[in-house]
């Protein structure tokens, strides 16, 4: 819950916030929410599935997900160790099999319009 309160402290909790945020950093258990862009667009993540990359093993579980048809690609979204960072190569499980994935930059988007106006 770190990205709902203000940086730099004046209020309550504050030095305990940046307390937890060390901590989580030192053992490695800091996560960010990110966005994961499918190889296989006709593969859908709905939530639930296992994210890894090699020789990590498993790295967390998708939260949600699904076919984005103004980008016509099928994105999930994970909370992944503050490591992999946009450009950064996972897998994710679907039904029984393993699909490559991409950490994407956001947001995904049609800056022209293109592929909404067809």
């Amino acid at each position: 819950m770190a990205f709902a309160v203000r940086r730099g402290g004046g209020y309550t909790g504050a030095e305990a916030r940046e307390k937890a945020l060390e901590q989580a950093r030192a053992d490695g258990t800091a996560r960010r929410l990110r966005c994961l862009v499918l190889a296989d667009p006709r593969t859908v993540a709905l939530g639930g599935e296992p994210v890894r990359a090699d020789p990590d093993g498993v790295l967390g579980f998708v939260t949600s997900g699904g076919y984005r048809h103004t980008v016509k690609r099928s994105i999930a979204y994970a909370l992944l160790p503050l490591a992999y960072r946009p450009g950064a190569a996972v897998e994710v499980e679907v039904d029984g099999q393993w699909v490559g994935a991409e950490v994407a930059r956001e947001p995904l988007y049609d800056p022209e319009g293109k592929r909404i106006r067809g």
